[in-house]
C-alpha cells in the first residue's frame, strides 16, 4: 500500500488527455482507511511525465491477474451519438436501431444502452464501424461511438460520474 501511495493513488485524481477524441481510460481504485480513492488516466498508452509517469510505471509493475481470473466481458454497450457532424468523405449509413435522438444527454453526446435483442446487432455494428463512419437517424447525421459499460455501470448516467 505504501508503494501505491507513493505513486499517487492515496487521493483521487484525474489525468485528462485533450489530444484524443475517444481515448482509452485506465481507472485505478485503491481502498484506504479513509475510503475508496479512484484515479482516472485518459490515454494511458500516451505515457507522460511527472506524477502521471510515476503512476503509469507503478501500474506496469502490478502483477498479472491470478490464474482462473475471468476476462471482463461487457454485457451492455452504450451507444454515444453526436450530431452536428459532417459526412466528409465517409460513407453514410441509416441507423438500424431505435432513433439516436431518443438517447439520454451525457458529456459525450446522446447515449443509449442497448441490451437483449439489440445487443447482438450493436456488437456487430461496433465491430464493423470505422472512426469516421456516419449514420443517419430521424433526418439527422451522427457520429457514433460504442463504449462498454464497466461492471459498476448500468445506465448512461454512470458514464458522467467522475
Amino acid at each position: 500500500m505504501a508503494d501505491a501511495r507513493v505513486a499517487g493513488l492515496g487521493r483521487a485524481r484525474g489525468y485528462e488527455d485533450s489530444g484524443s477524441t475517444d481515448a482509452s481510460l485506465l481507472r485505478v481504485t485503491l481502498r484506504t482507511t479513509e475510503g475508496l480513492r479512484t484515479t482516472r488516466i485518459a490515454a494511458p498508452e500516451a505515457g507522460g511525465t511527472g506524477s502521471r509517469r510515476e503512476l503509469l510505471e507503478y501500474v506496469d509493475r502490478l502483477p498479472d491477474a491470478p490464474r482462473g481470473a475471468r476476462e471482463f466481458r461487457p454485457t451492455a454497450p452504450a451507444v454515444l451519438a453526436t450530431s452536428g457532424v459532417s459526412a466528409g468523405s465517409a460513407s453514410v449509413t441509416p441507423w438500424p436501431l431505435r432513433p439516436l435522438s431518443d438517447g439520454t444527454w451525457t458529456r459525450e453526446g446522446r447515449c443509449t444502452v442497448l441490451t437483449d435483442e439489440a445487443l447482438t446487432q450493436v456488437q456487430r455494428l461496433a465491430r464493423d464501424a470505422r472512426q469516421d463512419s456516419r449514420w443517419t437517424s430521424g433526418g439527422s447525421l451522427y457520429a457514433v461511438s460504442f463504449r462498454p459499460l464497466l461492471p459498476d455501470g448500468h445506465t448512461c448516467r454512470d458514464l458522467d460520474v467522475r
